[in-house]
């Protein structure tokens, strides 16, 4: 074997033990675009959960507000309303006059490696994960 040949052969094997050592630290590809759609689930439903509290909730002076049985049918269809993933709705529930419920499907656990560190997004478990709130209805 070559002076060359053999170098040629330990930088192979460098560049292969590298290239696995990185996806075990970091993950493949598709690891990454998994945590960024779960990223986007959490900062939709805080997003979503802002919209109605701000759409909905009594502003000063006003009648006490209440939710819609849906959001589908309001001004509020866009693009937030829906999963990044599955392109399916998320869940929203109208509980009563002033409580809802929003429900997204994680594929992983947020992490603090994981989450945004901008994000007021919550923390969240992996499957379906769903949030109680309220608007206020207090004028």
């Amino acid at each position: 074997m070559s002076r060359d040949t053999f170098f040629l052969v330990i930088a192979s094997v460098l560049v292969a033990l590298g290239a696995v050592l990185a996806f075990a630290v970091i993950g493949s590809p598709s690891h990454a675009r998994t945590i960024a759609l779960d990223q986007q689930r959490a900062e939709d439903l805080h997003n979503i959960e802002t919209l109605v509290k701000t759409r909905y909730s009594t502003g000063t002076g006003g009648l006490p507000a209440e939710l819609p049985p849906d959001l589908t049918s309001q001004r509020d269809r866009k693009r937030l309303l829906f999963d990044p993933g599955t392109g399916r709705p998320y869940v929203y529930r109208r509980i009563d006059g002033s409580h809802f419920r929003l429900c997204a499907t994680f594929d992983f656990p947020s992490t603090d490696v994981d989450r945004d560190p901008e994000s007021d997004a919550p923390p969240h478990g992996a499957g379906t994960v769903c949030r109680d709130d309220r608007i206020s209805t207090r004028p």
